[in-house]
């Protein structure tokens, strides 16, 4: 039996591997995805509890906020707010419908941007070196500790060079050091050490591309690739790369603070890294009212948790 757990574990998951592919490549947010999603346990919704109801409208949420998030580079926060408002409103339609179908609850979803918290985002959404004026540098520059909820790299397994690159993420106590190196067009070595031991991979790149998310420790692209992630760490200080002139394809990093020493991202995908805002934490008052029950839950959910909630 598929449990509403289960449920949002896959929507999370989902989302990840589907903004991997939005690095550089613009998907329309479907709420079909979520009407399916949620139709597939709601022949016994008349017996889930509010609170059950609640976690699984607080995952989906959290899923197309993310897809918000990674669909463009060229909003400003406002922009961005009324665009998850939007979509947020959709789904919540899209839920109550769907409840309402199959159950005699009234379920609805509100988003309040001026209540929620954005993050910046540092992107190369088009294919080139990991270099920015120099092939050692500081993505998130050394300042204040800082919360890390996002790190994927979209290599292009051809144009990357035969040699490592690296990357350093430190909060001055802890580190972790990811190095890649170019096996063969069919072959990258990942190696890895952190806080809780060190590990070291082949991973195999799909159609010409190589998909790491750093952060969670795993490939979309090589199910067996798996590797100490940065979610090792429970904030951040400062990520550095080195050599990145051996490294080609694009690349982002989200974090809970602003990155505006990057010029702003625009609508054509650059190719070298430039700053888009996020949201951050997404406030939303969740309501479920039936014959027996009614219930009213305003949280802040993360969108890029340390783990699905």
């Amino acid at each position: 039996m598929v449990t509403h757990k289960d449920r949002a574990q896959l929507l999370f998951v989902g989302a990840i591997a589907l903004a991997f592919l939005i690095v550089g490549i613009a998907v329309v947010v479907n709420t079909t995805l979520f009407v399916e999603n949620t139709q597939a346990g709601m022949a016994g919704s008349q017996t889930q509890s509010p609170v059950a109801i609640d976690n699984e409208v607080t995952n989906s949420l959290r899923t197309v906020t993310l897809r918000v998030n990674h669909r463009t580079l060229d909003h400003s926060a406002t922009e961005l707010g009324a665009y998850a408002n939007n979509n947020v409103t959709r789904l919540g339609t899209a839920l109550g419908e769907s409840y309402a179908a199959s159950s005699s609850l009234s379920v609805s979803v509100r988003y309040r941007n001026d209540s929620s918290k954005f993050g910046s985002r540092v992107v190369q959404a088009g294919d080139s070196t990991f270099e920015n004026g120099s092939p050692n540098w500081t993505p998130v520059s050394s300042g204040s500790q800082r919360e890390l909820g996002w790190f994927v790299v979209n290599l292009n397994a051809s144009e990357s060079q035969s040699g490592t690159f690296h990357a350093n993420v430190t909060n001055e106590t802890n580190s972790v050091n990811l190095t890649i190196d170019k096996v063969s067009d069919s072959n990258f070595s990942v190696r890895t050490s952190g806080p809780t031991g060190s590990a070291s991979q082949f991973c195999t790149p799909r159609r010409g591309r190589l998909f790491l998310d750093l952060h969670r420790g795993q490939s979309v692209t090589d199910d067996s690739c798996r590797f100490n992630g940065t979610d090792e760490l429970d904030t951040v200080s400062r990520v550095k790369f080195t050599n990145g002139d051996n490294a080609v394809g694009k690349y982002a990093i989200v974090t809970n603070s602003s990155s505006a020493s990057f010029p702003e991202c625009e609508l054509t995908p650059r190719t070298d890294p430039c700053h888009a805002p996020v949201v951050w934490a997404a406030n939303a008052t969740v309501s479920v009212v039936g014959s027996d029950v009614q219930y009213e839950s305003e949280k802040n959910v993360t969108i890029y948790p340390s783990g699905v909630e």
